[in-house]
């Protein structure tokens, strides 16, 4: 019977990356707590593999936001206040916002997507998606891996734990996916339909 670990040291990085382009945040904790422990190496392919991912992620809605943006706004109504908000700090913040928008919870699709609407370039978009995607995977393997630390000094030995916690993990994950694509389509449900559409 093939163990928890060597799942995480055959898949661990193609996860990594899928997974970082649906939903990053726990997918990146459990790469660092998967590198503390000694399955993946957290420097560099932890890190590249969450990077690739997000960058990928994030430069697909900007291109959905660039070639379908007001269709893609008529069909999510529940969108335009949040597009109108990061239209105003965009003027502003335009290269903080790019590299920064992953880390702004429930700004981080539609405000990319309002980012491709602008006319920020592709070029411009580009470089500063890669140099946020790195940062942003570096933070949280970072997280995952001190995280790994902290459960060390309160528990001790991790050993005995270690298949829970890595298990545990991955149905946060799955869980926090599933919650957001509810909390989503509620708030879709929610709003009222564009009167004579």
């Amino acid at each position: 019977m093939v163990s928890v670990e060597q799942l995480v040291q055959a898949y661990g990085y193609p996860v990594i990356l899928l997974g970082t382009l649906v939903e990053g945040q726990p997918v990146m904790l459990f790469g660092g707590f998967a590198a503390h422990r000694g399955y993946l190496d957290l420097v560099p392919w932890v890190i590249m593999a969450g990077a690739v991912g997000n960058f990928l992620g994030y430069q697909a809605w900007f291109l959905a936001g660039r070639k379908l943006g007001r269709p893609l706004l008529e069909r999510r109504p529940h969108w335009a206040g949040r597009i109108e908000k990061m239209q105003g700090w965009l003027k502003r913040y335009e290269a903080m916002l790019i590299v920064g928008i992953r880390f702004m919870a429930g700004f981080d699709t539609v405000g990319t997507v309002a980012i491709g609407m602008s006319d920020v370039s592709l070029h411009r978009f580009t470089v500063l998606n890669a140099l946020g995607a790195l940062v942003w995977a570096a933070t949280l393997a970072a997280a995952g891996y001190l995280l790994g630390n902290v459960l060390e000094l309160v528990l001790g030995d991790l050993t005995k734990v270690e298949k829970p916690l890595l298990v545990g993990i991955v149905v946060m994950t799955i869980v926090w996916v599933v919650w957001r694509h509810v909390r989503d389509h509620a708030s879709r449900a929610a709003t009222p339909a564009t009167p004579g559409r």
